[in-house]
């Protein structure tokens, strides 16, 4: 029985570069849930169709909320949960990410055998980020120093947590309750920029 990455990514009406960032990674231990922001397009229903991967969970909302898709998170965290095909003994950890994002070919792999061999909490990566105009943002556990698409969290912990905030630096609130639980020592920095956040 495989142990998965399962990437949780809301999106809202734009190409989903993440899927062939993920459809390119070397190891093809990981499960997408992709949760549109309403009612999707037409165009990217049958994009998806067309990949013809079961790893990939197309899902929506009846209507947009427009909550940073933090709404989605928390839904898709009660999916995997709830939902047979995510059983904690399947899902090794979470992703919370965004469909606009891209990983590098090794960043499932590397984080999945970082958590399979140690007793961490969470694994994440430097990243490019967009709001830094595309520089290298140098990751560190603090507010405004790290994003949510650079972190892989054990399943059971996220799943804990879960994601009921609404703020835009929500993201934060989820690591600082990960760092007052489990330690920081317990998060594990892996090498390289593995993340680029569009």
């Amino acid at each position: 029985m495989s142990q998965d990455i399962l990437v949780i990514a809301p999106i809202y009406q734009y190409h989903p570069i993440l899927l062939h960032s993920l459809i390119a990674q070397q190891c093809k231990d990981w499960r997408l849930l992709l949760i549109h922001d309403g009612p999707p397009p037409i165009p990217l229903l049958h994009h998806i169709k067309a990949m013809d991967d079961p790893r990939i969970d197309f899902r929506w909302t009846d209507e947009r909320a427009n909550q940073f898709g933090h709404n989605l998170r928390e839904w898709g965290i009660e999916i995997a949960k709830s939902d047979d095909r995510y059983k904690h003994q399947d899902i090794l950890g979470i992703l919370h990410t965004n469909a606009d994002n891209y990983y590098t070919p090794g960043f499932i792999g590397h984080a999945r055998a970082v958590i399979m061999r140690n007793p961490v909490a969470a694994v994440y990566c430097d990243c490019i980020h967009n709001y830094k105009k595309w520089l290298h943002l140098k990751t560190e556990l603090k507010i405004t120093c790290i994003d949510l698409g650079c972190m892989v969290i054990r399943a059971d912990i996220a799943k804990k947590f879960g994601f009921p905030w609404r703020e835009h630096s929500s993201d934060w609130t989820l690591f600082s309750k990960i760092i007052k639980e489990h330690g920081a020592e317990a998060i594990h920095k892996i090498n390289g920029i593995h993340f680029v956040h569009n």
